[in-house]
């Protein structure tokens, strides 16, 4: 018997089974999916996001912003280019303020756009 393998107490005699694998963990779970959103978004995207949040940033000065009025601003402009998926932008904003980009001011505000059904949202502020 191997370190997989373990006798079953209620199998016939010298039947052995596999022990089942560990359950990942919610959190485990998680970073696994953004991981695999990021990986699927191609990074040319992810560097047209980038510079046009530091066109936004700039304009912005200090200050605070929620992400969806970053979403709307780029929205109008012409080099708006939508990700390939909805889930895209948590790693985004993940991602931006992981490299310093933006930083959680620790206020939340009540989201505008009507499908958020006015749930609250950070309030995030550019890190020049």
């Amino acid at each position: 018997m191997n370190a997989q393998q373990q006798a079953d107490l209620f199998a016939k005699p010298g039947t052995i089974t596999r022990r089942p694998k560990r359950q990942a963990t919610g959190q485990q779970l998680k970073r696994a999916g953004m991981k695999a959103t990021e990986e699927a978004e191609r990074a040319a995207w992810f560097a047209i996001a980038i510079g046009a949040l530091r066109t936004f940033l700039r304009r912005q000065g200090d200050k605070p912003f929620k992400a969806e009025e970053f979403r709307m601003w780029w929205a109008g402009r012409a080099s708006f280019v939508a990700p390939h998926n909805h889930y895209v932008w948590g790693a985004f904003w993940r991602m931006v303020e992981s490299n310093g980009m933006v930083a959680d001011t620790g206020e939340h505000a009540p989201a505008t756009s009507p499908k958020t059904h006015g749930h609250q949202v950070r309030v995030l502020r550019g890190c020049w």
